[in-house]
């Protein structure tokens, strides 16, 4: 591991001291490998290493809040502003006051699809469909008063 990523060893080690699972982190740098880390925890079930499969959860939130923080230093999207002033399907049903940091920050309350006309898994990775079951979606909660994982809807 190059010396410059040896922050990141240092802070993996901190994340996974009191952690009781097993876990790995991959980076790649300018398309090459540069940092290749696991833990093993005496109670795991059976072995593991850098080649056993894992489960990734929240890759794509990181990246499209990066992306939107990107929009708003470029001055194309506004924190604050509704997301109806970009999505005007949006602006209905509740949704009328989301903010983009509302959806940002998972308290747009809309962490699951419409409970009476779910989606099936093949479903989520259809973007017309999810686009439109969102922009029917009423809040769970009156948006900015809760936080919840929107772990489904947020990309």
């Amino acid at each position: 591991m190059p010396a410059s990523f040896e922050g990141v060893k240092n802070a993996f080690a901190h994340a996974q001291y009191d952690d009781p699972g097993n876990a790995q982190l991959c980076v790649h740098h300018q398309g090459r490998p540069v940092v290749g880390l696991w833990t093993t925890r005496p109670n795991a079930d059976g072995p593991f290493g850098p080649d056993h499969v894992c489960l990734t959860m929240s890759c794509s939130t990181d990246m499209t809040a990066t992306c939107v923080h990107l929009l708003a230093r470029r001055g194309e999207i506004d924190h604050d502003a509704p997301v109806a002033a970009c999505w005007t399907e949006f602006a209905s049903g509740g949704r009328e006051n989301i903010t983009v940091a509302d959806v940002l920050a998972h308290r747009s309350g809309l962490s699951a699809f419409d409970l009476d006309a779910p989606l099936a898994a093949a479903d989520l990775v259809d973007w017309d469909r999810t686009v439109t079951a969102l922009a029917r979606t009423e809040p769970l909660w009156t948006p900015g008063r809760a936080f919840l994982s929107h772990a489904v809807t947020f990309v």
